[in-house]
């Protein structure tokens, strides 16, 4: 069952657990020792539990006394009256419906326009970088090469269409560039990318969404980066590096790739985040706590199943001179009104007592009363 307060109780969980991950993403000293497994991991179920706001009937309730209940109260103010009887929730979801439609179009615009804009690439033979896919046998794999590129990115699901920019580099080097690119396509970021560019189109009105994309970004860099120094020796992370800071230096002021779900060789404009990434790929310490890491990422998957245990409600205690006169509503007092506009309203004693919002514990919880419906 999906309703209004389990929906509400998953926007705070994701927004906890992508803040959790903005944070231990700028910790350099916990990406060197713990590496990035529990932060994607993280990253993934999170989005999952966002998409999946489901209420349980063994969920665990957390009564909220005043937030809540003051949120269901305005969201049932009536708007727009003597034109058209609307409640704010309806006009909210109304809202958010339409800003998800227009930032979906306005991604597939993006899209669009990057795919002309490669079109009208000058392309230019890059028989240096064929020879470095044949030496390293590389499988479905498609080199572009044009002075139209600033920056190496891939693109492609099931074939990896490495851009290159025109620029002379040895060939060690341009393994490495090559390399990382294809790094990308093998641990499938873009599929990641485009995944969650789907969850800023529908929660376009979360900031949270806004700042963990470019947070996202960062965390795919440093596993690429982790992928491809786990093998190597100080000689070649030297080389590596220095495959880096050629293509920085290669970059004009102001230079960035704009393709959404293009996995880039570096971030332009990025001087504190390059500076990281050098510092944990040049760290000595081979051996990670394993089982430290194995721990982190079960404890983040129990969490994940936990929070569909707990939902968060409105609930509140009726004034100290109300309670003497409590009574009883039953299918004897009571009855529920379905308007026309789909709102159930309890009467008791014929009188209006209070709206009530479907599939809730709330609505259940008038279960025998009879519903009549407004013609």
């Amino acid at each position: 069952m999906i309703s209004g307060f389990s929906f509400i109780t998953a926007v705070i969980i994701f927004n906890i657990a992508m803040l959790i991950v903005a944070l231990l993403r700028r910790s350099t000293r916990y990406l060197v020792r713990y590496s990035t497994l529990t932060l994607v991991l993280l990253a993934v179920l999170s989005a999952l539990r966002i998409l999946l706001p489901l209420d349980f009937s063994f969920t665990f309730v957390i009564n909220s006394f005043n937030a809540l209940p003051a949120i269901k109260r305005i969201l049932m103010i009536e708007v727009l009256p003597g034109v058209i009887t609307l409640k704010l929730q309806t006009v909210l979801l109304l809202i958010w419906g339409g800003g998800s439609a227009f930032v979906f179009m306005q991604t597939g615009y993006l899209f669009f326009k990057n795919y002309l804009q490669r079109k009208k690439y000058r392309l230019v033979k890059n028989e240096q970088a064929w020879q470095v896919v044949q030496k390293l046998q590389l499988k479905h794999v498609e080199i572009v090469a044009s002075p139209d590129i600033m920056i190496p990115y891939v693109t492609g699901l099931f074939r990896a269409k490495i851009h290159l920019p025109s620029v002379e580099m040895p060939s060690y080097i341009l393994e490495q560039v090559i390399m990382h690119e294809y790094q990308h396509f093998v641990s499938r970021d873009i599929l990641i990318k485009a995944f969650y560019l789907g969850i800023r189109c529908v929660f376009w009105w979360n900031p949270i969404v806004y700042i963990f994309q470019r947070e996202l970004d960062r965390l795919l860099e440093i596993r690429c980066d982790a992928a491809m120094v786990k093998h190597m020796d100080e000689r070649d992370k030297l080389a590596y590096l220095e495959s880096l800071l050629l293509i920085m230096n290669h970059i004009e002021p102001g230079e960035a790739v704009t393709l959404a779900n293009a996995s880039t060789f570096i971030q332009a404009g990025q001087p504190g985040f390059m500076e990281q990434r050098f510092l944990i790929i040049l760290h000595k310490e081979k051996k990670k706590p394993a089982l430290i890491q194995v721990v982190a990422s079960a404890l983040v998957i129990l969490l994940f199943i936990a929070s569909f245990m707990v939902i968060i409600q409105p609930a509140g205690n009726p004034p100290d001179e109300d309670i003497e006169g409590a009574f009883t509503i039953s299918s004897e007092n009571a009855y529920i009104l379905l308007t026309t506009d789909n709102v159930y309203k309890l009467y008791v004693n014929g009188e209006f007592f209070t709206d009530i919002i479907e599939s809730t514990p709330e609505f259940e919880a008038f279960e025998g009363i009879p519903i009549i419906i407004e013609e």
